[in-house]
């Protein structure tokens, strides 16, 4: 599988594992149907639609 099969963000080049590679936490979570811990339910639309900022 060559995108995460909940969102369909594409795997790095060199993935070549015969398990599907989920990108993140909450599709992890949603593909193995895993409830997010209390106080921090977040949709991958969520996710995705955040600015993603990187800090020093």
């Amino acid at each position: 599988m060559t995108t995460c099969p909940v969102c369909s963000v594409p795997a790095p080049a060199d993935w070549s594992d015969s398990e599907p590679w989920l990108c993140s936490m909450a599709c992890f979570r949603i593909y193995w149907t895993i409830p997010e811990p209390e106080g921090q339910e977040m949709s991958v639309s969520e996710l995705l639609d955040e600015e993603v900022v990187a800090t020093d």
